[in-house]
Parts: structure tokens; C-alpha cells; sequence
């Protein structure tokens, strides 16, 4: 697994304003190809997806959630690992999203240490 780095997220109207930031993770190296280690991740990823998907299916689990959130859940497509369209040979890649600040211009990365909330600074 490998990451090119921090992904920008753009508004949808606003192109140009980032809104947050993701770090895609790339399964594997399609140059050394899937290796044993990388098939067992993606059964384990498949595995906590089923898992999700049967819980949030629930009729009772998504009236719950329907009354917390504005937008309903689409179970179907519900997936950790995503592949390409147009590179259907690309390995597939999760991309984690990156916690910000609430309200901030750029967005500012934050993370939680010791139950404290601290900005990542650049370096």
C-alpha cells in the first residue's frame, strides 16, 4: 500500500474553494502487481463493508440515522476501496478523509492526540 499524497477536495459550485482534504491509499504497485498480503487487505476491507452495509440496512439502524441526518444513506454504493472507470486494470484505492477544522479558510488539519484536538502544521 502507497499514497501520493494529500488530496484536495473542491466545492461543488466553487470549484477554485477547497473544502477539505482525503489521502488516497493505493492498494498495491500494479508494476509488482497483487501480492498475498494485499488480497487478504481487500478481503478484510470487503469483509467490515458487508458488515456496514448489513448493519445500516436495518430498518430500525436507518430510522435512527435518517433522524440524525438530511441525507439518506445509499447502502449500495457504500465502498472503502474504489476503482477507476477509465484504468479498469489501477489497482483500487481507499481514500481517507482527513479531519479539518470546522469553519476554516483554507481548511486547517487537525488531529486528536491524548483527547486533545492539535493543528497539523507544515514542516
Amino acid at each position: 500500500m502507497f499514497s501520493f499524497g494529500l488530496l484536495a477536495t473542491n466545492d461543488m459550485q466553487n470549484k477554485s474553494k477547497i473544502v477539505g482534504y482525503s489521502m488516497p491509499f493505493v492498494l498495491y504497485d500494479l508494476k509488482k502487481g497483487m501480492q498475498l498480503v494485499d488480497k487478504g487487505f481487500l478481503n478484510m476491507i470487503e469483509g467490515i463493508t458487508k458488515a456496514i452495509r448489513e448493519m445500516v440496512s436495518n430498518k430500525d439502524i436507518m430510522q435512527k440515522i435518517s433522524s440524525k441526518r438530511r441525507k439518506e444513506i445509499d447502502v449500495d454504493s457504500l465502498t472503502f476501496m474504489k476503482t477507476s472507470n477509465e484504468k479498469p486494470d489501477a489497482p483500487p484505492a481507499m481514500f481517507v478523509k482527513l479531519r479539518t477544522e470546522y469553519n476554516t479558510d483554507p481548511p486547517k488539519i487537525t488531529m486528536l492526540s491524548l483527547g486533545r484536538q492539535q493543528e497539523v502544521t507544515e514542516r
